[in-house]
């Protein structure tokens, strides 16, 4: 019997069945013990390992030929191999569509929380008329964005919920683009989002919250990003499903035209288990739902001509600690 490590992360869902590793047959994108021994000899400027590898040793005339040349394969292949190395931190976010699946039943009372400045907004009557087909009991709730506090926000909500249990609470505040009134930097959807998750915690709600969004991600090269206000929200989600992962239910982007398809989407997407997909960052659009993802992004081609000169300012985000700190430098220099 062997030890494996288990996850650190309570809800972190995987198998951790011990398994042998696959064979994989030398030349078929394994790793070749002989090629592996003659590398470590270069990199290490070992003649003699390397001769041996390679079964010269006894040919003078021609390893002394090859010693020459080892500095230069070791330094490229140590160029070879960090590049390689950067080369896989390199991710990029794309959008995987997901097959439609029946309209679900959202039966039980949802509470709608919609901003005060936006109470007849198209994506605050869809949301209403789908929870409302879907045999849902709507509870709209209306709030002031721009005066949302985190403590009175969570004894407002302890008032209207009381010991009702809720299917749902869907949460339509980012609609509020205006710049809140202390903190104009802020838009006051973005405030009262952050304000609504903090007093919902506070109050140990267990009903799962789902935030709408309208136009706030782009899925694609033909879908413009139309809120780019809004799109600060999705930053706030992915904290927020760390630090509040029972509470937190995912981010509904919804399109610019909603029409009676994506009224189902939306009921798909508001539905307590999203179709069985553990996706909670979607976005419905007039092709379907797609689902966030972060791939490897192939790297720049060396001789590609395409490069990168900054110029004017440039925007660091997320603290200038470790490979910040380095970033500004390299942009400075």
């Amino acid at each position: 019997p062997r030890t494996v490590d288990l996850p650190t992360y309570a809800f972190q869902r995987k198998q951790y069945w011990v398994e042998p590793p696959a064979a994989v047959a030398p030349g078929a994108g394994g790793h070749d013990p002989v090629e592996a021994r003659v590398w470590q000899a270069i990199e290490e400027l070992d003649i003699d390992a390397l001769a041996s590898s390679l079964e010269i040793e006894g040919q003078a005339e021609t390893v002394g030929a090859l010693e020459p040349a080892l500095p230069v394969l070791s330094a490229w292949r140590r160029r070879h191999r960090e590049q390689s190395t950067v080369d896989s931190w390199r991710y990029h976010v794309t959008w995987k569509q997901l097959p439609d699946t029946a309209a679900p039943e959202l039966g039980g009372s949802w509470l709608l929380l919609v901003p005060a400045a936006h109470t007849d907004h198209p994506a605050v009557l869809a949301t209403a008329q789908t929870l409302a087909a879907h045999g849902g009991e709507v509870r709209s709730h209306v709030l002031d964005a721009r005066a949302a506090e985190r403590g009175a926000l969570a004894q407002e909500l302890r008032s209207l919920m009381g010991d009702e249990q809720h299917a749902g609470i869907v949460n339509l505040l980012a609609l509020d683009e205006e710049p809140h009134p202390e903190h104009p930097a802020v838009p006051a959807g973005l405030a009262a989002t952050t304000a609504l998750v903090q007093a919902l915690g506070d109050n140990g709600t267990d009903v799962v919250l789902r935030t709408l969004t309208q136009g706030a991600v782009s899925t694609g090269a033909a879908d413009a990003l139309t809120r780019p206000v809004q799109a600060q929200v999705w930053g706030l989600g992915r904290v927020a499903a760390l630090e509040y992962p029972r509470l937190w239910g995912g981010l509904v982007d919804l399109p610019a035209r909603i029409d009676h398809q994506s009224l189902n989407r939306l009921a798909a997407a508001l539905a307590p288990a999203p179709a069985a997909r553990d996706e909670d960052q979607i976005a419905i659009r007039p092709s379907g739902i797609h689902a966030r993802r972060l791939a490897h992004a192939p790297a720049t081609p060396r001789n590609s001509g395409v490069s990168w000169q900054p110029r004017g300012t440039t925007l660091i985000t997320g603290g200038t600690g470790g490979i910040g700190a380095v970033l500004a430098r390299w942009l400075a220099r």
